[in-house]
């Protein structure tokens, strides 16, 4: 079996193989690989048969990765972001490099869960709405569901449900 051929920093957990770092983070081994090439991730170690090794802090910023991405920031802007924080002398530097990107993204996740909290608002107004359409009888369509007498029906047609009805 291979043996580490330095010490993890700072870390007590066991060294991650790429695999098991892939596993732990739902990537595939390409997208770990891909994130070393692009400087985002870099194995500090490897194994006496030349496999790398991560710690719990690569699972972690793996896990940054994913959120950044998610939140729109391209694989170019966290890399800068990173390389920011390397290259940085000082941390009035390192804040002054990063900060501003921070609170773009801070607005675009604010953006992302108003959006969210209106599309909850439009599911639980659509299904309360569909529960009374387990009493019709009659063909779904526009024209009859738009006037819908049957059961406690007594909004309008939910704007999703709007959207997913005939003619």
């Amino acid at each position: 079996m291979d043996t580490v051929k330095t010490k993890m920093n700072c870390d007590n957990d066991k060294p991650l193989k790429v695999g098991d770092l892939a596993k732990r983070t739902g990537k595939t081994v390409r997208t770990i690989r891909y994130y070393e090439e692009l400087g985002l991730l870099e194995s500090q170690n490897r194994t006496d048969g030349g496999f790398r090794l991560y710690s719990d802090s690569d699972v972690h910023r793996v896990e940054t990765i994913s959120c950044l991405s998610e939140l729109g920031f391209s694989l170019e802007q966290v890399r800068v972001l990173v390389n920011a924080w390397r290259e940085s002398q000082k941390g009035v530097e390192v804040s002054e490099k990063i900060k501003g990107a921070l609170e773009d993204g801070l607005k675009e996740a604010r953006k992302k869960i108003k959006l969210l909290q209106d599309l909850e608002r439009q599911i639980v107004t659509s299904l309360t709405f569909l529960k009374e359409c387990g009493v019709c009888d009659d063909k779904p369509a526009r024209h009859t569901c738009q006037c819908c007498t049957k059961g406690e029906h007594k909004a309008e047609l939910p704007s999703l449900v709007d959207a997913l009805v005939l003619k």
